[in-house]
């Protein structure tokens, strides 16, 4: 027997006889029994082969919001300088699984120092 698919010429399928009694564990028709199919299949477990998965970095969460827009006294200057601080360890120990942490800290201090916290008022400055 021969197949023809467009202008290939296949030989037909191998016949496999199989006794009644025994298992069936190998397909015995089909594809299965191309040449060269044994390469794909699978005939003994291969779950010693996995090994153990990597143990996840712990992530914590970096919540830049911790940082108040505005400071009205003493007291929320030294909070918003202590979220800095942490938030910049917190930056600085996750460097391996977040991007551009140098940039971020930057970033922020910048922030805290140029918006957040007010200016000194001059040494001549009516008011102070």
């Amino acid at each position: 027997l021969e197949f023809h698919i467009g202008n290939v010429l296949l030989p037909s399928q191998p016949v496999v006889r199989i006794e009644d009694g025994a298992q069936r564990k190998f397909p015995t028709t089909g594809a299965a029994l191309q040449p060269n199919f044994d390469r794909l299949r699978w005939d003994e477990s291969i779950e010693h082969l996995a090994g153990n998965a990597p143990v996840p970095p712990i992530m914590r969460p970096l919540d830049f919001t911790l940082v108040q827009d505005t400071v009205d006294s003493f007291n929320d200057v030294s909070n918003v300088l202590r979220h800095t601080v942490h938030l910049c360890t917190l930056l600085s120990n996750q460097r391996k699984y977040v991007k551009n942490t140098f940039l971020l800290r930057v970033s922020l201090v910048q922030h805290v120092f140029t918006h957040v916290l007010p200016l000194p008022l001059p040494h001549n400055h009516p008011d102070k």
